[in-house]
């Protein structure tokens, strides 16, 4: 019984330290400028690499489902000037 705990020790100190986080995660993006409301302002991802999954969340709340998007390059209409 001792034999199998050893076992299983070494098993997870290996597994544990096998495992390797990347700490240079960074979210990054740029967009051009609408000239008016209601003109679209298009997103673009700083990184876009193949696997990549895109959660955007433009930060208007008035527009409904429309405030969220999952493409590396989205376009947003905001009806209201301001800031978002």
């Amino acid at each position: 019984m001792f034999k199998f705990f050893r076992i299983l020790f070494f098993l997870i100190l290996f597994v544990v330290s096998n495992v390797r986080l990347n700490a240079q995660c960074s979210a990054s993006f740029s967009h051009d400028t609408a000239s008016c409301s209601g003109s679209s302002v298009v997103f673009t991802a700083g990184s876009q690499v193949s696997g990549n999954k895109y959660n955007w969340d433009f930060g208007d709340v008035t527009s409904g489902s429309a405030n969220f998007d999952t493409v590396a390059v989205p376009s947003h209409a905001y009806a209201k000037s301001g800031i978002y």
